[in-house]
């Protein structure tokens, strides 16, 4: 989903945000879910994009469980817990405005 030129993915990661953004990435949505780090899950596809298109929903935003066990569970290994939990709160945030724009 494209929102004020930047693409953002169902979890409210805004894709040119991300490092690996168009080296090894070209967005979820791009992809249908199926980003580079996916290669190292069993199912080859990331669980929240799967959860999306499963429920039907354009992205996490309006869905009542957020921030959902699927969430907590993919936690970069590259970060502190306190990190994570900012960035979940980031994505949240830009999430919520998407909303706020588009209602």
């Amino acid at each position: 989903m494209v929102t004020g030129g930047a693409v953002m993915n169902v979890c409210g990661l805004i894709c040119p945000e991300c490092t690996s953004y168009n080296n090894e990435c070209k967005g979820c949505s791009n992809a249908g879910g199926k980003v580079y780090w996916t290669g190292y899950l069993p199912e080859k596809i990331c669980p929240i994009y799967a959860c999306v298109a499963q429920k039907g929903l354009p992205d996490c935003g309006i869905c009542e469980k957020l921030p959902c066990d699927i969430w907590q569970s993919l936690k970069d290994p590259a970060l502190s817990s306190s990190e994570f939990q900012e960035t979940i709160k980031q994505r949240m945030e830009n999430l919520s405005r998407l909303h706020k724009h588009v209602d």
